[in-house]
């Protein structure tokens, strides 16, 4: 696994794989190259903290961010999701799919006020990321608090197809 600054990821060059079934959605797979899409964040300050025990529940972190560069690459990511889609959707859909109703099903990246909000995932009721300090010293969900500055390494998977719409699954 390499991680990737968002700096040097050029969203354009990206590629996403035909949809596959998985559950009771389909997943297109992101690359970079021939890698799995690992972005390291820049730093960030955690604004909003919600961690249960009960992995039903909504765990989330939201960070602030005054990056506009980070701002700027999510934003092209989001642009890039609709328009690889709109440009496969005879591929991958076997029809062609009007730009307007791609973008209207879209759910555009969490980012509200330079706000962005990610779940903490879990897997059979295990958290699936390791959270570390400066010295690199393991951390648990529930040592994070409000206003401590945090990178994220973010594993961007690709995106994810539902019925109604379609995401950008990190």
């Amino acid at each position: 696994m390499s991680a990737y600054s968002f700096k040097d990821i050029i969203t354009d060059d990206l590629t996403f794989t035909s949809p596959e079934k998985l559950g009771n959605c389909y997943i297109c797979n992101l690359y970079n190259d021939d890698d799995l899409v690992y972005v390291q964040t820049p730093i960030l300050k955690i604004s909003n903290i919600k961690l249960s025990n009960d992995v039903e529940s909504d765990n989330y972190i939201e960070v602030s961010c005054d990056d506009k560069q980070f701002i700027d690459f999510l934003l092209g990511m989001d642009e890039n999701c609709v328009e690889s889609t709109f440009h496969n959707s005879e591929e991958w859909f076997k029809k062609d799919i009007p730009y307007d109703a791609i973008e209207h099903m879209y759910e555009n990246i969490d980012l509200e006020n330079d706000k962005l909000r990610i779940n903490f995932p879990y897997i059979k009721e295990k958290l699936q990321c390791k959270i570390f300090n400066n010295d690199k010293k393991n951390l648990e969900h529930s040592e994070l608090s409000e206003d401590d500055n945090i990178v994220l390494i973010l594993h961007i998977k690709g995106l994810k197809i539902l019925k109604e719409k379609f995401y950008l699954d990190f």
